[in-house]
């Protein structure tokens, strides 16, 4: 069944049948037939929940409607993803392309959309125009303003009047394009983001005077240098900066290729240089969800979780059904004390995303270090088939150690995940809470010690993710506020490892402590 009439609702046809013809410029909108016209006379039909969504559009004048109003309105309560909306603009741009042209639906980047409508300049003899003028009349009034607005020059400025060029066709593919590599870059992985930039690259040969794709494209560059290996990290980074500096040539205001610029600064020990980046853009662009993502997850990273949630929260309120943003924000209600939140959370995205990696790992660790081993390893099963080897073995291990807590199991469970933490930095992270859970302290800094600065062994800067790659110098303090790592937060030795790993300075300057001492002052 197709995705727009799966999700209409069943009112649709009766509302829209009710509305009057809409002009939009040289194009006039019939909801009652679900015809969109143009001045030529050419007709096209628009599916219920298209029509819906242009009206709602055309309402709006030259306002900005954001996805999150659209997706609110035509799918509230519905388990869908952006794709649903991403396809009716998609399908949209192609109509108005084929009844001639005059509308562009402009796509504000993170935010939403607004139509941007071709004008038909009056003449001044023309006879008053009802609004409903037949489409033979009205493209024959299109033809005539065109003619005299071609002809007509200041000479003492030299200002031309000429008419807006229908969308050229390249256009709309390129805009097509950028919106199915926005669509694939929400999955926030190597793999999606690559091939994010293949589209990008496309767009950008089609239509190489659009700022806001190569804005994107800088953001796309800027997350395979983030994630990549440590030594395709400088080209990727190069790659960033030459799409971000295209883009402000052509638009200094582009959010995207400033965004990517900050996002681009190192965090693992930089954090207020990070912080104080991320504050001064905001205050520029207050609803640019990735920069805002971006501070969370640097708050996160020293400990403030509750700051990183209210961020998180302005995040879905713009971008709501990003899988990534789902299993991040989990994580972060889960670190910040509210485990059945996190839960509900990861629960709903696993019914949105069924085959996510990060969504799926993030769903059995909540499980699991929330007193739910059995159904921790009851989703392991499910997932025998997409997981590599080691983290299978390493996964099925740590959970029925935790489940059992049998004394000899948990010795040989802790010495394994030791030797697994030395080839895979997630695994690292992971072994650090299985530690803490299983109540040994020894083994928790023993691991910190490696992971961080490679006292005892050396961490290998693989992922389990396919592409992703974390070298020592973009290593996270984040699995140090995990709850399993609550009492190693109280030992002595704690403290000394926050201070060589440069979080002491941190919180000192900034005047910022983490919410686990500062709930020691409640």
């Amino acid at each position: 069944m197709d995705q727009i009439s799966r999700y209409r609702l069943p009112s649709a046809v009766e509302e829209l049948a009710a509305r009057e013809p809409v002009s939009l410029g040289i194009l006039t909108a019939h909801p009652a037939s679900l015809e969109l016209v143009g001045g030529d006379g050419q007709r096209a039909h628009l599916e219920p929940r298209m029509m819906q969504v242009l009206l709602v559009l055309a309402d709006a004048g030259s306002k900005t409607v954001t996805r999150a109003e659209l997706l609110d309105r035509f799918w509230a309560g519905r388990i869908v993803d952006d794709s649903a909306l991403n396809r009716v603009i998609v399908q949209l741009r192609r109509v108005v392309g084929e009844v001639g042209g005059g509308l562009s639906i402009v796509t504000v980047p993170r935010v939403g959309y607004r139509l941007d409508v071709e004008q038909v300049p009056s003449l001044p003899d023309a006879a008053p125009s009802t609004g409903h003028l037949p489409p033979v009349d009205r493209g024959r009034r299109r033809v005539l303003a065109v003619a005299t607005a071609s002809l007509v020059a200041l000479v003492g400025g030299t200002v031309l009047l000429l008419p807006r060029a229908r969308p050229d066709p390249a256009s709309i593919e390129a805009s097509n394009l950028h919106e199915r590599a926005r669509l694939l870059m929400s999955d926030m992985t190597p793999q999606r983001d690559a091939e994010a930039v293949a589209l990008l690259r496309e767009a950008t040969r089609l239509d190489p005077a659009d700022a806001s794709i190569l804005g994107t494209l800088a953001l796309a560059h800027q997350r395979l240098a983030e994630m990549g290996r440590e030594e395709d990290a400088p080209a990727a980074e190069a790659r960033t900066r030459e799409a971000a500096g295209q883009a402000l040539a052509r638009d200094p205001g582009n959010a995207d290729a400033q965004v990517a610029l900050v996002l681009a600064m190192p965090v693992y020990r930089n954090w207020q240089r990070a912080e104080d980046a991320y504050t001064n853009l905001l205050a520029r662009f207050p609803d640019h969800a990735p920069l805002l993502a971006g501070r969370a997850k640097m708050l996160a990273e020293v400990g403030r979780f509750d700051e990183a949630m209210a961020a998180m929260d302005r995040v879905f309120a713009i971008e709501p059904n990003g899988s990534a943003y789902h299993w991040r924000k989990a994580l972060g209600l889960w670190s910040a004390g509210r485990p059945e939140a996190a839960l509900a959370l990861i629960t709903r995205a696993r019914r949105l995303w069924p085959a996510n990696w990060g969504v799926n790992a993030t769903s059995f660790w909540l499980h699991l270090y929330t007193g739910h081993p059995d159904a921790a390893l009851g989703l392991l099963a499910e997932l025998h088939a997409v997981l590599p080897p080691q983290a299978q073995a390493f996964m099925q291990r740590s959970a029925e150690a935790l489940r059992d807590r049998n004394p000899a199991f948990s010795q040989s469970t802790l010495a394994e995940n030791r030797v697994a933490a030395a080839t895979n930095s997630n695994l690292a992270e992971q072994a650090m809470a299985v530690a803490g859970a299983l109540g040994s302290l020894e083994e928790v800094f023993l691991l910190a010690n490696a992971y961080h600065f490679g006292t005892g062994f050396t961490v290998a800067d693989t992922r389990l993710e396919a592409g992703e790659r974390m070298p020592p110098r973009r290593r996270k303090t984040l699995p140090l506020f995990w709850p399993p790592l609550a009492p190693a937060r109280a030992d002595p030795r704690f403290g000394q490892l926050t201070q060589a790993v440069g979080l002491e300075g941190y919180w000192a300057s900034t005047g910022r402590q983490p919410d686990f001492r500062r709930n020691l002052l409640r």
